[in-house]
């Protein structure tokens, strides 16, 4: 989280140091130096959600999956001594996840369908690493195929954060967390002037407001 925070605000003022070494060569545009740093904001807001959940034990197998992600993003980018600190984060993920309690069992609800559409994002990081660019704001075009593929990574990671909420049975308890989460996503895309972009983006944080904090199920409601 710690690490998300540092970097994320330094990438989110255009300190191109976020920026792998091997792309450094690479013409960059402000922009893309921006997105890079908002997206570790984003992460961040999740990671935020785990720990102020007491989930963190539960949820190591996907930050083990986020960091082999990240892994294999330095791998496709050829930026392999980048990927060291997200390895050694791996192995002590995969170390702190023996003895973890039993998780919840999934709740099939309003709230976890929509949370689980939000998971959807990593069609949109398939369609990154496949070269598609198409749900690329225009402020960031163009970019180099592997700038493309490295955005689209950052999609599987916030995946794999998405996915391991709704199968330990905590999707409703982490909605909060995507209402920060999707408002950076609007600062982002005003800074970088798509500001067509916005309302859309706005337009899912509200459901996760009132999911997050207001609705309930039946379960729920009758133990109220």
């Amino acid at each position: 989280m710690a690490y998300m925070v540092f970097y994320g605000l330094r990438g989110a003022l255009g300190d191109k140091s976020v920026v792998p070494n091997s792309l450094k060569s690479v013409n960059l545009k402000l922009e893309f130096v921006q997105a890079l740093g908002y997206h570790m904001l984003m992460d961040a807001c999740l990671i935020i959600g785990v720990v102020v959940n007491d989930i963190a034990h539960v949820m190591m197998p996907y930050f083990v999956a986020a960091m082999l992600v990240e892994v294999f993003k330095h791998f496709i980018i050829d930026d392999l001594p980048g990927a060291a600190p997200a390895m050694v984060f791996a192995l002590v993920f995969a170390c702190l996840a023996p003895g973890a309690p039993a998780r919840k069992p999934m709740k099939w609800n309003l709230a976890t369908i929509f949370f689980s559409l939000q998971g959807l994002i990593l069609l949109v990081g398939i369609g990154m690493l496949l070269g598609d660019d198409s749900i690329i704001p225009e402020q960031l075009k163009p970019l180099e195929l592997s700038q493309l593929k490295l955005l689209g990574t950052t999609e599987f990671t916030l995946a794999s954060y998405f996915f391991g909420s709704i199968v330990t049975g905590h999707a409703q308890a982490m909605q909060p967390f995507c209402v920060p989460f999707l408002l950076i996503a609007v600062v982002l895309h005003a800074v970088i002037g798509d500001i067509d972009g916005c309302p859309m983006i706005v337009g899912l944080a509200l459901p996760h407001l009132y999911f997050g904090f207001f609705w309930k199920g039946k379960n729920d409601a009758k133990e109220a």
